[in-house]
């Protein structure tokens, strides 16, 4: 909560501090302005999730039911007076966006899928982690992408936990491996959600996005640039109705074609979109080189050990491109996967324990020449690789040798403590990530519970009183009173705190010009605040 409602920690000693400050109108209105489009209009509407939200951010309080601070709700009516309808006010000849959600569905697979073709490094930053401008721009030029939609599409993939930090390096988590196997609606709703996640409603009002043909919305068929207009899917999006954009987008799916034509140079040639399963049969043996209506995959040398290194064999990838393919296996294509098998495993990768347990890992190869190669291969430095009898010797793990020589273009393979090949090398998946908060919030956070379970029981209310009034008495500020006389009568008092005790306020009467004391309990209200309890 101190993260989301950016609360400064600098002097913030006890509950009572942190409670000014959340109340504070200003802080009520930019926790407000700073919440998203969805939560925003579903406070408007008096949504119970949206509501339970905003009581976490303390901009709503619990009693029978929650409720909005009253500066919150003035300061929300002010911001959003209406509710728009979106797909109400839609003309009748909008499009859909079907096509490019669905490309967008696609995009979400390939760029998961390039997080294991090669190791992106995890940039830590202020803000969090990311990944560099520099590899979003060469994941822009794999994909074929704009890096404005490569950016956006990645960053979602994180925000639905779906990719994540694995030590220094990004990779899928259990849920993004699972997600091929989602139907197509479902991965593009789960990129829709993660977009209006972060859309603001400053974005909402301005709509300069539905103009702009790069933009990630745009790319995931949210608005029509050509016209400046929302689609049916955009439309249904903004106006919370996730479902009804999921169906409309499942009625409308391009179905999937069976088979692919590999050719003799080596390429592959999809007439159409694939169904999941044909798509990651043909990524685990060949790379995707072009993504369209016809998307194109190469058969390479890489690909080929790349699918031996994760167990495949040479029969079962011949026997998968022969299930797929509708020209057979032309003699070109049957040659580089014999070569290709052939080569596999010319340099071998193993553990090495040394006296102390320390993991590292030893290289060996076929030949003294390749070895020499490796050694002195600069691509390889990284590896400080080291001769050490017929071997050579890094301190990096064997996992991160492997990857090191693969990407260095070697057929590189792991073995076992006996020489044998290690069929199966899994590949790398994150654990779910959840940044944690900055050292400065969680001692702050740390320092308020201790406080509290230190403190002994007491009367808030109370605390409250005698604490307004002694801030008062600190700064010479005058203060307005309603003062209880008994029965229902009240008196206002505007007075000047001088001393504040456990039972009484000794404070200057600033129109009699006389010096009053007053018995606590008999105060209840300060400044229009009723002191609960004493109405």
């Amino acid at each position: 909560m101190l993260r989301a409602r950016r609360v400064p920690t600098r002097g913030l000693t006890d509950p009572i501090d942190l409670a000014e400050w959340l109340s504070d109108d200003v802080n009520v209105a930019s926790g407000l302005r700073r919440l998203h489009w969805r939560l925003l209009r579903g406070l408007r509407l008096g949504s119970d999730a949206a509501l339970e939200a905003a009581a976490r951010l303390q901009l709503a309080v619990r009693g029978d039911a929650i409720e909005l601070l009253p500066h919150a709700r003035a300061e929300l009516e002010r911001m959003l007076p209406e509710v728009p309808e979106y797909a109400a006010s839609l003309a009748d000849d909008a499009p859909s966006g079907s096509d490019r959600a669905q490309e967008g569905a696609q995009l979400a697979l390939d760029a998961l899928w390039q997080l294991d073709a090669r190791r992106r490094a995890v940039q830590h930053a202020r803000t969090g982690v990311r990944l560099s401008a520099i590899e979003l721009r060469r994941l822009a030029g794999e994909l074929e992408r704009p890096v404005e939609v490569v950016s956006a599409v990645f960053a979602w993939l994180a925000h639905a936990e779906l990719m994540a930090p694995a030590s220094d390096i990004w990779a899928p988590t259990e849920a993004g491996r699972g997600l091929a196997a989602q139907p197509i609606q479902q991965r593009w709703r789960i990129l829709a959600e993660a977009w209006l996640a972060e859309l603001t409603l400053d974005e909402v009002r301005e709509a300069a996005w539905l103009r702009d043909p790069e933009h990630p919305a745009v790319a995931l068929g949210l608005a029509d640039a050509a016209r400046g207009t929302l689609t049916r899917l955009g439309a249904l999006v903004l106006d919370g109705r996730g479902d009804e954009a999921s169906e409309l987008l499942a009625g409308e799916l391009t179905p999937p074609v069976r088979g692919v034509y590999v050719q003799p140079d080596q390429t592959i040639i999809a007439p159409g979109p694939l169904s999941a399963a044909d798509d990651a049969a043909l990524r685990g043996v060949a790379d995707l080189e072009h993504r369209a209506l016809a998307s194109q995959f190469r058969l390479t040398q890489a690909s080929i050990e790349r699918a031996l290194l994760s167990g495949e064999t040479l029969a079962g990838i011949r026997g998968q491109l022969e299930q797929l393919s509708l020209t057979g296996i032309p003699q070109p294509v049957a040659y580089l996967l014999e070569s290709s098998a052939e080569r596999f495993g010319r340099v071998r990768v193993r553990a090495h324990v040394d006296d102390l347990g320390r993991i590292s890992s030893r290289v060996r190869a076929e030949s003294p020449e390749l070895l020499d190669t490796l050694r002195i291969d600069t691509a390889l430095s990284s590896l400080a690789l080291r001769p050490t009898e017929a071997e050579l010797a890094s301190a990096a793990s064997p996992e991160t040798t492997l990857l090191t020589l693969i990407e260095a273009r070697y057929p590189a393979a792991l073995e076992d403590l006996d020489g044998e090949l290690r069929r199966g090398v899994d590949p790398v998946t994150a654990p779910a990530y959840r940044p944690e908060p900055s050292a400065t919030l969680r001692a702050a956070a740390a320092a308020l519970a201790e406080h509290t379970a230190a403190e002994p029981e007491r009367d808030d209310e109370a605390t409250w009183l005698r604490r307004r009034l002694e801030l008062a008495r600190r700064d010479r500020a005058e203060l307005r009173l309603e003062i209880a006389l008994g029965g229902d009568r009240t008196a206002q008092l505007e007075v000047v705190p001088i001393s504040v005790t456990e039972q009484r306020l000794r404070a200057r009467d600033t129109e009699a010009e006389v010096e009053r004391t007053v018995p606590l309990r008999a105060i209840v209200a300060v400044e229009g605040t009723r002191v609960a309890g004493r109405d």
